[in-house]
């Protein structure tokens, strides 16, 4: 069970190194991306995970992700995931509350989900 960062801005997803060794160290491809992290330091993912799990509330996709290093999330839903899903995050102003939407590509089941601050997720679920 991990915590996810939903970042619309990033173009890939990305999973923690850590994670990765957490799974048992899935095949990576050798598919690499260079990126720019939040200090501004450029670096290179490892190789991509070309089929990853990712289950929330028993709403499970597959998707590619690229392993990074020394990365301060579990798991990084960027653009790919919004696309994929067609993810919406929905704003309540008046009390504070976010609420993630989605689609499931193939059967089409809307669910959707209250957000939390960091740290205290859902309980988000990989596996390759």
């Amino acid at each position: 069970v991990v915590d996810a960062l939903l970042d619309g801005g990033c173009s890939f997803v990305a999973l923690s190194e850590h994670i990765w060794r957490k799974l048992g160290t899935p095949a990576l491809s050798k598919s690499r991306v260079w990126f720019e992290d939040a200090s501004g330091r450029k670096t290179q993912s490892l190789g991509l995970v070309p089929r990853l799990r990712v289950t929330m509330a028993g709403f499970s996709i597959l998707l590619q992700a690229h392993v990074t290093q020394n990365s301060p999330f579990d798991i990084l839903l960027g653009q790919p995931f919004f696309l994929h899903t067609q993810a919406q995050l929905f704003h309540d102003n008046e009390h504070g509350n976010v609420d993630l939407s989605l689609i499931h590509p193939l059967s089409g089941v809307i669910a959707t989900f209250p957000t939390r601050e960091r740290g205290q997720g859902h309980g988000l679920r990989v596996a390759s």
